[in-house]
């Protein structure tokens, strides 16, 4: 029989701010490359 697991004293992955900070950088990124192509897009349609 093996051990039974024992609990820790804190959260071992408790990044809230982190997870935050990432995910709103990724989504600033997408959110960068599409307006880019749609201002690119625009700009080839209008001439």
């Amino acid at each position: 029989m093996g051990v039974f697991p024992v609990a820790p004293n804190q959260a071992a992955y408790l990044r809230a701010f982190e997870n935050t900070l990432l995910a709103f950088l990724v989504f600033s990124g997408i959110y960068l490359m599409v307006s880019m192509t749609a201002s690119n897009f625009r700009e080839q349609v209008s001439s």
